[in-house]
C-alpha cells in the first residue's frame, strides 16, 4: 500500500488473503514485477467491490467515526482506519520496518500464488498422463498376460487330446475301412468304435503329417488304449493277417489249448504248458497254480504269429473284465472265496445245459455245502481222468481222485473248466431256494429238481 501511494500509519489495519486484481481491471493496473500502481481516489469503492466479489466478504471502508473517505493522497495527514469484515491480518505495528517486511512477505506470498497454482495444474496433467499411460501398460500387459495363459491352455489341451488313450476293448474291435472311405467318415466310425474322442483332431494329424493320402483298406483289429496318432500309424501300416478262434463255455485248460491250435495260433503243448505253470499264472494274478477256469470263453481274433503267451495272457485279462470285483464282494457275502466261486461256476457250467437253471443248480450246491453233504456232480468224477471223453459211466463215481465229488465233501481244488460270465452270476446270485437238494437230467438236458431223497429216487426212475 506504501508503494502504490497510500500513506500508512499507527492503527492503521488492512485486509489480506485476496489474489492481487487482474491485469486490466478497473482502476487498477500492473506495473513490472507484479506492484500494483498508484490508483485514484475513486479506485477504493471499486476495488471494495472487487475484494468482495472475488472473496465472498463484504468491505467496509470508513474512518473512525464512520465520515466517508472523500481524498486520499501524498499529504502526511492522519489517514482513516480501513477495517475489513472478514479476514484480518491484525494491527500493523508502529515501527515502518516490520511493516515493510509483513508487506513484502504478503506480496511475495500473493505473487507465487499464480505461479503454484500453475504448477499444480501442470503436476496435475502430468500425472493424469503418467496415469493413462500406466493404464495403458497395465491393460495392454493383461491382454498380453491372457492371450499367454489362453496360448499355453489350448496347447495343453491339444496335447492331452493327442496323447489320450482310448478305453480298452475287450473284445477286440474290428474296423472295416473300404476304398474311397472319406477321411472324416473314417474318424466317425473310429469314434462309433469308441476307438477315438475327437473325429475333427484326427483328420486334422493325418493332413498336418501329410499321411491323409496313404491309408490303407481293409479289415482292422483294435484292441483300445491307443493315442490318436497310434491308430493313423497302424492305418498307414496296413491291415494285419488275423486268426479267429472261437473259445466255447465249459471247455478244459486242455481242450482250450487244442482248440488255439486248431485255430493256428501254435503249439497245443505250448498253449498248455504255460497253463499250467505256477509263476505264469502268479504273473497274471490268478489265484491258483493253473489257468484252468480263468480263460474266458470268447471269440478272439490274434495276429498271425502272435506268442502264446501273449494269447493266454489276452484270455485272462478278459476274464477279470467280466470276474469283477464287485461280484467277488458277493461272493464273500456267501462266504466264498474268488478261486471257491470260480471252482463252484465251472460245476454249474458243467452241469446246465439250459440257461434258466443255472441259478436253481447253483441253489442246489449252495444248500448242500450248508447242510455238509457232498456235491456229488458226475463232470467232476471224470475231470482228471485221462483220455476223458466227458462220458460219466457208473465206475467213474467211485474213482478216488481229489475231484471226484462223490469221494470228498465240499468243493474240488480248483475249477474243472473254465466258465462263462452266465455261470459266474450264478454262483454268486442263486435261486431263493433253502430246500432243494437233487436234480437229474431228462432225456431232453433239461432237469428234475428234488427237495427230498424219495422224490429224487423217484424222478431217477421216471427218466432213466
Amino acid at each position: 500500500l506504501t508503494e502504490a501511494g497510500f500513506p500508512v500509519r499507527r492503527n492503521f489495519c488492512f485486509c489480506v488473503g485476496a489474489q492481487v486484481p487482474a491485469r486490466g481491471a478497473k482502476g487498477f493496473s500492473r506495473g513490472t514485477g507484479g506492484r500494483i500502481k498508484r490508483p485514484s481516489p475513486a479506485a477504493l469503492p471499486a476495488w471494495a467491490s472487487w475484494r468482495a466479489t472475488e472473496t465472498g466478504s463484504p468491505i467496509t471502508i470508513a474512518p473512525p467515526n464512520n465520515k466517508a473517505v472523500t481524498h486520499i493522497g501524498r499529504r502526511r495527514r492522519r489517514p482513516p482506519p480501513l477495517t475489513a469484515a472478514s479476514n484480518s491480518f491484525g494491527k500493523c505495528s508502529s515501527n515502518p520496518p516490520k511493516r515493510q517486511l509483513q508487506f513484502a512477505i504478503v506480496s511475495t506470498i500473493v505473487n507465487l500464488l499464480p505461479i503454484l497454482v500453475a504448477f499444480r495444474n501442470n503436476i496435475e496433467d502430468l500425472t493424469f498422463e503418467k496415469q493413462m499411460t500406466l493404464s495403458l501398460q497395465k491393460i495392454l500387459g493383461a491382454l498380453l498376460l491372457i492371450a499367454l495363459i489362453g496360448a499355453i491352455s489350448m496347447s495343453v489341451a491339444l496335447r492331452q487330446s493327442l496323447e489320450a488313450r482310448g478305453p480298452v476293448q475287450n473284445p477286440a474291435v474290428v474296423v472295416s475301412v473300404k476304398t474311397g472311405m472319406s477321411l472324416s467318415t473314417l474318424g466317425e466310425t473310429l469314434k462309433s468304435a469308441n476307438l477315438l474322442r475327437e473325429p475333427r483332431l484326427f483328420v486334422l494329424l493325418a493332413r498336418w503329417r501329410g499321411i491323409d493320402r496313404n491309408i490303407r483298406s481293409g479289415n482292422y483289429e483294435f484292441q483300445g488304449n491307443a493315442t490318436t496318432g497310434e491308430l493313423l500309424e497302424a492305418l498307414v501300416s496296413g491291415p494285419q493277417k488275423l486268426d479267429f478262434v472261437v473259445i466255447p463255455e465249459g471247455l478244459t485248460l486242455q481242450e482250450t489249448a487244442d482248440a488255439l491250435a486248431s485255430g493256428g495260433l501254435g503249439d497245443a503243448e505250448r498253449f498248455l504248458k504255460l497253463g499250467r505253470d505256477p509263476t505264469f499264472a502268479a504273473n497274471l494274478g490268478v489265484p491258483a497254480p493253473t489257468l484252468e477256469g480263468f480263460l474266458f470263453p470268447d471269440t478272439y481274433a490274434f495276429a498271425a504269429g502272435a506268442p502264446p503267451a501273449e494269447i493266454l495272457r489276452h484270455m485272462t485279462e478278459r476274464f477279470f473284465t467280466i470276474f469283477t470285483p464287485g461280484m467277488q464282494e458277493e461272493g464273500r457275502e456267501l462266504g466264498l472265496d474268488p478261486l471257491e466261486i470260480v471252482t463252484l461256476a465251472s460245476l454249474i457250467e458243467k452241469e446246465a445245459a439250459v440257461a434258466s437253471e443255472r441259478a436253481l443248480i447253483s441253489a442246489v450246491f449252495r444248500n448242500r455245502l450248508r447242510r455238509g453233504m457232498r456235491l456229488q456232480s458226475d463232470p467232476t468224477a471224470v475231470y482228471d481222468l485221462p483220455g476223458n471223453t466227458g462220458r460219466v459211466r457208473p465206475s467213474h463215481l467211485d474213482r478216488e481222485s481229489p475231484y471226484n465229488t462223490y469221494k470228498i465233501k465240499g468243493l474240488p481244488p480248483g475249477p474243472i473248466a473254465n466258465p462263462g460270465q452266465a455261470a459266474l452270476i450264478a454262483a454268486v446270485r442263486p435261486a431263493d431256494d433253502s430246500k432243494v437238494l437233487y436234480f437229474v437230467a431228462r432225456n431232453d438236458r433239461t432237469h428234475v429238481f428234488s427237495r427230498s431223497y424219495r422224490e429224487h429216487r423217484r424222478a431217477i426212475r421216471q427218466n432213466r
